[in-house]
């Protein structure tokens, strides 16, 4: 239940956020205004809206837990949440989907279309996210090797 509560809800808390977001007829404050800075604000907020979305779905990807046997016992092995690399795929292709199917969603909602540049302004984000989780995952290896005399 701890595994569930630390990896899980807080993803899926991030897409309700993203779902409601993307629900509201017209967007709060700044981010309705027809200027530069309002069109700049819209389009950082997808940006960062699923560079969290894709950190957080690899994290929970990345913290199975599998069970090793061990004669009749079992034994739980917990990795770090960012130790999986091979859970970077499956997370880009998940997000990617789900911006797909966020911008499908907003077609349905009154005063709000779906444009097909959003998603890839949401691209750009999850590449972002990426690139942060591929950063944490590699640098500690990179200054080990630094570190170490040739």
């Amino acid at each position: 239940m701890i595994h569930l509560m630390r990896y899980w809800v807080p993803l899926v808390l991030w897409m309700a956020a993203i779902f409601y977001g993307s629900s509201r007829t017209s967007l709060p404050g700044p981010l309705s205004w027809p200027s530069t800075e309002g069109f700049i604000l819209r389009k950082t907020t997808h940006i960062f809206e699923y560079a969290g979305l894709f950190v957080l779905l690899q994290r929970a990807l990345a913290a199975r837990r599998p069970s090793i046997s061990q004669g009749t016992s079992q034994i739980e092995r917990k990795g770090p949440p960012l130790g999986q690399a091979s859970t970077l795929i499956p997370a880009f292709g998940l997000s990617l989907l789900f911006a797909l199917s966020d911008e499908l969603h907003q077609s349905f909602v009154p005063q709000r279309d779906a444009q097909l540049l959003d998603v890839g302004w949401d691209v750009l984000g999850v590449t972002g996210g990426l690139a942060a989780t591929l950063g944490k995952l590699l640098l500690p290896g990179i200054l080990r090797t630094l570190g170490t005399p040739t």
